[in-house]
Formats: structure tokens, sequence, C-alpha cells
């Protein structure tokens, strides 16, 4: 007797796509995202006691997080369901919210993503928002930001993305950024072109051992996408233009929003993505108690990849001085041995270096605080694995 072999069905060789959630032909590409397989990781769980995700039937989504101040949720965006976020894109002379677009997935939470696709004629964005570890944390606590931008036509594209969060802490609407590498505390609107940070950072109030909530925006690490420029200014309002940016050094009142832009140029066919994360963040002085110094740094990181140490330092005296001390393996980009730059009106003063691993392993990096004489007045140290 001859055994006819049977093809499988069309729903056994259909799988997930790993970024907007809809089925599509295993190992094949996307065809409702353009994602590959292997493009993304399939999210997790998108519940958290720590964050709650809210969001609108256009794709906007906003975000709460518990405060340790109060151990209740407050927002960090200030409309819960995003209404006041907005994701603008640059089509030729057209700058159209993502939203204005043809909608080709219907904006729903679908097996752990929040997700949506849209097209404008041949070129087609997806969104997808899920729950992750926080890059500081290590705990669900953190929405990641995917898009996806699909180039269908026949020719080359160039093609601008701009997504605007209007942050917020509590009530505190118009909250001043620590930004690394070098800017300090930031309360004024400023540009970032070729040196965007790896990220920004946010506190409820300036206390070592009970900041309240703690906002970070990661662009750089944590397979985020940098982005080509960050803006930080006065919040544009709900349909705010593609360009916000007012001008450097202009103040921002009760009201700030943060832009990050993408510049991209897709071949016929490409799919790009662009990734950032918003949530919250951590604070190494939440842990040892330390009123002295904090240190916040990626919890892990890749062999190789440069990771951003940032320090603050509480109430120090004119002359004092930091000093990095790093294992072997490790390379900073930055001096060991900083001085503390006291600012009589600021709670803090900021410090900050650039380092990287060779080998992977489990490490200590330890930040000294020296006084005026050069004695050890307090010392800090934080654990980072690298893989």
């Amino acid at each position: 007797m001859t055994k006819t072999a049977t093809r499988p069905s069309a729903r056994r060789r259909a799988t997930l796509c790993p970024f907007c959630r809809e089925r599509t032909r295993a190992r094949q590409d996307c065809q409702t995202c353009g994602a590959p397989p292997d493009l993304v990781q399939a999210p997790g769980p998108i519940k958290s006691e720590r964050v709650k995700l809210g969001h609108g039937p256009k794709g906007r989504f906003g975000l709460l997080g518990r405060s340790t101040a109060t151990g209740s949720m407050i927002r960090l965006t200030y409309s819960a369901e995003g209404a006041t976020n907005n994701t603008r894109l640059r089509l030729g002379q057209r700058r159209p919210l993502l939203e204005e677009l043809t909608a080709v997935l219907p904006v729903k939470v679908r097996r752990g993503a929040l997700s949506g696709v849209w097209e404008d004629g041949k070129i087609r964005v997806a969104q997808r928002v899920t729950l992750v570890g926080g890059p500081t944390t290590q705990v669900p606590d953190t929405l990641r930001v995917d898009y996806l931008v699909w180039n269908r036509e026949r020719r080359k594209r160039k093609i601008g993305l701009r997504a605007m969060v209007d942050t917020l802490i509590g009530s505190n609407d118009g909250v001043p950024f620590m930004v690394p590498g070098g800017q300090g505390i930031l309360s004024h609107s400023k540009e970032f072109k070729e040196l965007v940070p790896p990220y920004v950072q946010a506190i409820e109030r300036p206390d070592p051992i009970d900041p309240g909530a703690i906002v970070h925006l990661t662009l750089r690490g944590a397979d985020a996408t940098p982005p080509d420029r960050l803006v930080v200014d006065h919040w544009p309002g709900s349909a705010g233009a593609y360009e916000f940016f007012r001008g450097h050094g202009k103040s921002w009142g009760r009201d700030s929003a943060v832009g990050l832009y993408w510049n991209l140029e897709l071949e016929a066919g490409e799919v790009r993505r662009c990734t950032y994360l918003y949530g919250l963040g951590g604070m190494s002085s939440l842990e040892s108690g330390n009123a002295k110094v904090s240190l916040t740094v990626p919890k892990r990181a890749p062999v190789g990849e440069a990771i951003f140490l940032a320090g603050r330092v509480f109430s120090a005296a004119p002359g004092s001085k930091v000093r990095l001390e790093i294992p072997a393996g490790f390379t900073s980009q930055d001096p060991l041995l900083q001085e503390v730059e006291a600012d009589a009106e600021a709670a803090f003063a900021f410090v900050g270096w650039d380092v990287a691993a060779s080998e992977a392993g489990t490490f200590a990096l330890r930040v000294v605080v020296l006084d005026p004489s050069g004695a050890e007045e307090s010392a800090e140290s934080v654990e980072v694995t690298i893989s």
C-alpha cells in the first residue's frame, strides 16, 4: 500500500509575528508589519506591580509608576492614557501624526503587546509597546517602545520619525532632568545632535535615601536605537508640530517634554527599527542608605559596549573630589579622579564616567568621595554583569 504524504495545513505553517503579534508564515517576514522573524524577541506579560500602562484607541500611550515615597501610583506622563504625547512622521513635505495615517492593524493589546500598524501609500509604520526589565533596576517597570518603518516602494526614501513624551512626575509637570556626559542638571531648553546622551533621568525630589519616583529615559544600550537628535523643551501641545524646539536656554516653565528624532534613509523594501525605553529608574542609595553619594548604571551590558556610570554627590564641600575604582579588564574614557563642582544652589553635584569591559562576568565598580584634604569621606559600590 502506497502512503500519500499530506501537506501541512496553513494553520500549522503559521506562527506569531515577534513584533505585531499577528499570524504570519513561519520563518518569513511578517506580511503585516514587515518584521523579519529574528528581528525582535516576543514580549512577555504587560502587567506589573510597579507600573501601569494606559492607552487610547489611536495608539497614544501613557504610564503610571509607583512612588517609593508614598507607595501609591503616580503619573509619569501628564496623561495616564498618553493623550498629550504624540508621534509624527516626516514624509516629503508632510509631517502627519502617526494616527492620521491609514490603519492597517487597529490598536489593541495582543498577546502581551500594545500594537498597531499604519500606512501612507507604500510606507508602513508599526508601533509596539511592551513591558520589560528596567536597565538600572532589572525588574519589570519600564516600557519598551518600538517602531518599525517599512519602505515598500521600489526606490530609496528619506523618512523622519519623531516621538514626543510629555514628561511628568506626580504633580510636577516641569521636572528638571539629569543628563549624563558632562551636561549636569538641565532646567532649560536644549538640543542634542552630535552627542546625544545615553539616557535622561529625573527624580521626584533630590533625596538620596527617599527620592520618590525616578524616571529613566534610555536612548543607548538595552537594545535602544540612539536617536539622531534629542530635544528637551516646553511641551508643544497634544498636536505639537514635528519640530518644536524654540532655541537653547529658554525656560519651559511648569511644562516640559522630550522629543526623539530618527532620520532614516531606507532602500527599497528595507525595514528599520527605532526603539527607546521609558519607565522607572534606580539609584544605589535606595539599597545602601548612603546619604552622601548615589550611583546609577545599567545592571547588564554586552562585552565591549560603553556604559555610563553616573554619580550624585550630596552636600559636597568646595574642593572635594571623587575617584572611580575599576577592576581589571575595565577601561574608562574619562579621568578616574574628578573634581566635584559643588553648587550652593544645587541639591547635589553630578559626576560620571563612560566605562567598558573586555570580558564577561560580574564586577564591582566603586566610587570614593574625598574631602578637600584628600581623606576618604564616603564610598559607594555597584555591581554590573557583563555578558
